[in-house]
């Protein structure tokens, strides 16, 4: 009879152990399962993120121009009527008038400039001049001030663009004309052409 229950008590502590055990092991198991899943958790979480953040950078600037050439200037000066003016590099001058009034530009067939002088013999004023060059069509823009003018518009898929000046007994004008399409690319060089256009001492102006 105590071999009997000397038998069933080491079974029974056999059990036990065996069953702390597997416990044991499972509780392991379970945290080993868990760190593995938080490190995925945590590595996706990560990688998502770095993902997100590179596609919300914004893309570099475009060149909405990259075939147009740089926008750089040299300086025209007329003799005969005293005046210069800064002109884009990539025109390509034209013959110069004989009687030296003035100076033609040409950029393919994309745009032109002109820069010329003449004698007001008519006695005409600063504001009649202006009117009659504001009855050009397709007049954008106009604007008369004491003895300049500036006048804008548009004509058959161009842009012109005139600024003139009246100074005692002589017309000082600046015509530009491009295409349409090339409005915003243009802008800045025509401010700066308007900046650039000086009238020189009077006295070396000439009528012939």
């Amino acid at each position: 009879m105590k071999l009997v229950l000397a038998a069933i008590a080491a079974a029974a502590l056999a059990g036990g152990c065996e069953k702390k055990m597997i416990e044991s092991a499972g509780a392991d198991g379970g945290a080993d399962a868990g760190a593995g899943v938080g490190a995925g958790v945590g590595a996706g979480a990560g990688a998502g993120a770095g993902a997100g953040a590179d596609a919300s950078a914004p893309p570099p600037p475009v060149d909405p121009f990259p075939d147009l050439p740089p926008r750089e200037y040299a300086s025209y000066h007329n003799p005969r009527y005293a005046f210069s003016v800064d002109v884009p590099t990539f025109f390509t001058p034209k013959p110069a008038d004989a009687n030296g009034a003035g100076q033609a530009y040409q950029w393919k067939a994309r745009a032109s400039m002109r820069a010329w002088g003449a004698v007001n013999s008519s006695g005409m004023s600063a504001k009649a001049y202006y009117e009659d060059w504001a009855r050009r069509p397709g007049v954008t823009d106009k604007k008369l001030d004491g003895n300049a003018w500036l006048v804008t518009g548009k004509d058959h898929g161009k842009i012109y663009f005139s600024r003139c000046v009246l100074a005692d007994k002589f017309l000082t004008v600046i015509d530009l004309e491009y295409d349409e399409a090339l409005a915003e690319w243009f802008a800045p060089m025509r401010e700066h052409i308007v900046a650039s256009f000086t009238l020189l001492p009077e006295g070396a102006r000439r009528d012939k």
